[in-house]
């Protein structure tokens, strides 16, 4: 099925005007700390902008929370995203999980089947200009 340009994002609230959702996910993100570790569920969104999003959706009236925002762009001054995205820092890890690395931390996003985090890979590979040859 597909959306009518004046249906209103799901995202809007995470989006900016002009942006709109070129991939999402679903995926797991184990949070803190070693013993306390626990598992949240998470949408990986790939943005025209182009920027990667790892949103967080509340229960409740809160709306998604953007956990995570890296700029896809060698452009460092077109947002004020938390960290930008160098083009070595994309991986998969196993055959379920993406490893986006923003220099200072990595960040893993494991999706249920193998292929989607293949198709992930790829699209963030292409997004970056890296060639898999």
């Amino acid at each position: 099925m597909q959306r009518k340009k004046s249906d209103p994002s799901p995202w809007s609230t995470v989006l900016e005007p002009s942006e709109f959702v070129q991939l999402a996910s679903m995926v797991e993100v184990k949070t803190g700390k070693l013993i306390f570790q626990r598992t949240d569920q998470r949408t990986l969104i790939l943005t025209s902008k182009p920027r990667l999003l790892s949103v967080k959706l509340k229960g409740n009236s809160e709306g998604p929370i953007v956990k995570e925002d890296f700029s896809l762009s060698k452009d460092h001054d077109i947002a004020k995203p938390s960290s930008v995205i160098a083009t070595s820092n994309v991986s998969l890890k196993g055959d379920k999980a993406l490893v986006v690395n923003n220099g200072d931390k990595s960040f893993t996003y494991t999706f249920s089947e193998p292929s989607e985090a293949n198709l992930w890979v790829r699209t963030l590979q292409n997004q970056l200009g890296i060639s898999n040859q």
